[in-house]
Order: C-alpha cells, then sequence, then structure tokens
C-alpha cells in the first residue's frame, strides 16, 4: 500500500480483555502512541487525522490460519482492518531490538514470554540481521490473570468462609456470573495494584469488610502455576 510522507504504521494487540494500539509516524520513528482500552464490540479506532496507517495485527505464534483469519475478522469488526498479521513473538522481538534501542547481536536469540488474560505464550525467535523467525513456539490455555484471580480469591475464601459462609457459599452458585464477576474484578484491581506495592486492600461487594492481600499471598498462591508454563 503506497504510503504518504505522514503516513502512520500501526500494532494492534486485540486481547481477551484490553485492546492495545501502539502507533508510529513514518516520518518521526523515534516516536510512539500507545494506548490501551478495553476490548469490546462497539469500539471503534480510526487512523491520525486523514493520514493512511499500515496496520500490523498481532497472532500468537501457535494459532492455525484459521484462528488467524477469524480474530482479523473480529478486528475489523471494531474498526482496525489489518495491512498485515505478524506472530506476537516476532512483534515483541522487533520492538525489544530495533525500537527500545537495546543494542541486541545481529544473530541473537530472544524467548518472548506473553501472559495473558486466559492464555500463556511462549516462543524462541532467532535474529538474523532484519529478520525474525520464530524456532520454536507453545501455548498454555487456563494461565493468565482471570485464572490468577481466581486462586486469590480462593486463598481469601480459605481464611473467611467459616465466618461468612452464606457469602462464598453465594459465589459457587452459576446463577451468580454477575455477581462473581464483579468480585473477580476487585481481585484483579488489587492483584495490579501488588505489582508496584507490598500490599493491596480487597474490599469485595457485599462482603462489609477490608482484606489484605501481600506479595507473600501471591506469591505462595502464584509461583506454582508460574513455574509450570
Amino acid at each position: 500500500m503506497p504510503l504518504t510522507p505522514r503516513a502512520a504504521a500501526v500494532g494492534v494487540d486485540l486481547g481477551s480483555s484490553t485492546t492495545t494500539v501502539s502507533i508510529r509516524r513514518i516520518s518521526e520513528p523515534g516516536t510512539r502512541d500507545v494506548r490501551h482500552s478495553p476490548t469490546r464490540a462497539e469500539a471503534t479506532w480510526s487512523a491520525p487525522g486523514d493520514e493512511s496507517a499500515l496496520v500490523g495485527l498481532a497472532v500468537p505464534a501457535t494459532w492455525s490460519a484459521t484462528r488467524r483469519r477469524a480474530h482479523a475478522e473480529a478486528a475489523a469488526e471494531v474498526g482496525f482492518t489489518p495491512s498485515f498479521l505478524v506472530s506476537e513473538p516476532e512483534a515483541a522481538a522487533r520492538h525489544y531490538a530495533e525500537v527500545q534501542g537495546s543494542g541486541l547481536d545481529p544473530a541473537a536469540q530472544l524467548l518472548v514470554y506473553s501472559l495473558g488474560d486466559a492464555t500463556c505464550h511462549i516462543a524462541l525467535v532467532r535474529r538474523d540481521g532484519d529478520r525474525y523467525t520464530v524456532a520454536a513456539a507453545k501455548s498454555a490455555d487456563g494461565v493468565g490473570g482471570r485464572a490468577f484471580d481466581r486462586l486469590l480469591l480462593d486463598h481469601l475464601a480459605s481464611r473467611l468462609r467459616y465466618s461468612d459462609p452464606k457469602y462464598w457459599s453465594r459465589l459457587q452458585i452459576p446463577g451468580e456470573t454477575a455477581f462473581r464477576d464483579e468480585v473477580l474484578d476487585e481481585v484483579r484491581t488489587a492483584r495490579e495494584h501488588l505489582s508496584a506495592h507490598p500490599s493491596a486492600t480487597v474490599v469485595l461487594p457485599g462482603l462489609g469488610r477490608e482484606l489484605r492481600l501481600t506479595h507473600e499471598d501471591a506469591d505462595r498462591c502464584l509461583a506454582p502455576v508460574l513455574l509450570r508454563t
């Protein structure tokens, strides 16, 4: 696609809960605009101004052609019509080596570890000058932020289910999906807070009390799962 002098290069990672858009102007390769927003069907996006944009959609290296095509169609429905698809580990390796200026050897190998909301992807990427090849890749479903939130909630429940049995029983009722999701959202907020703080306060909806999570709690709950990856 012919590009104007002010065209933008756009990288899109359409996740299960968050969409990340990285925008760089071709004429200003050293600048970048990164935007994060919830992934929702009603979300829309357009290139800055009237500029033409080359849009790259990142997909897991382990996905089949059918799944990649379906993902591209889903991206188009929310306003991201991809010009090309690129594997996530290749995009990450290229960004690390070329955009961040890491000074890697032209023949370096990089291990790319991507931990999402519901899936973990690991890949070995070989660099040969300006070419990047995925030498090996593996994915594990059921490992990610949402699974971590459930483990942390189980940890809280193990401490308090005897003092508040009705509350914890309600969380197990199949029809209480909205309530359970609301509780897990509060746990997620606390987990994210722990990335920069030694402890976090969890205020669970309807419980009427504050609970405390620490780094030690998170390590004890999550380390066994992470080590398996």
